[in-house]
């Protein structure tokens, strides 16, 4: 065991120096597949393992209810890699539905409902939920008197008679 454990570690060891040569850098053979590397491809550092191809964004697919002359809600998303929280850059692709902070706090804007796209990018990998936001209003009017407003309007305000021109 011992013996095999030191030809794999022999063999590491010519791969890597075999593939820094000439380069004075990082693996990478930079796309190149010649003769001099025996056909080896090697990826670059760039390339995110499998595990951190994949970016989470938790809430999934949350619902906000604004509701009038109430505080407005918000909703804090996080971004997920290979299971554990990672900060991220944090978009909103309809801006009149709200904002999203820096740290993937939510805040709608109360004046429009609708769904929107949270994108949560982690290095060049991404990762994306919806966001519904739903407006609860109640009207605080003058309601129709028996179904005549009369030529004032509803409480006098606005309208004029049929007559007028």
């Amino acid at each position: 065991m011992r013996r095999t454990v030191v030809a794999f570690a022999a063999l590491v060891a010519t791969v890597w120096v075999a593939a820094c040569k000439d380069e004075g850098g990082p693996v990478s053979d930079r796309g190149r597949d010649g003769p001099d590397d025996g056909g080896l491809q090697f990826p670059e550092l760039t390339t995110l393992p499998d595990a951190a191809r994949y970016v989470t964004v938790t809430p999934v697919d949350p619902q906000i209810t604004v509701e009038t002359g109430k505080g407005v809600p918000t909703v804090q998303f996080e971004a997920r890699v290979g299971g554990g929280p990672v900060p991220a850059k944090w978009s909103l692709d309809r801006g009149e539905l709200g904002t999203i902070s820096s740290s993937g706090l939510l805040t709608p804007s109360g004046a429009v409902g609708g769904k929107a796209k949270v994108t949560a990018v982690v290095g060049s990998a991404t990762g994306s939920t919806t966001v519904s936001v739903l407006l609860k209003v109640q009207q605080n009017g003058a309601t129709q008197q028996n179904g005549n407003p009369g030529p004032g309007g509803f409480g006098g305000v606005g309208g004029s008679s049929a007559g007028s021109a």
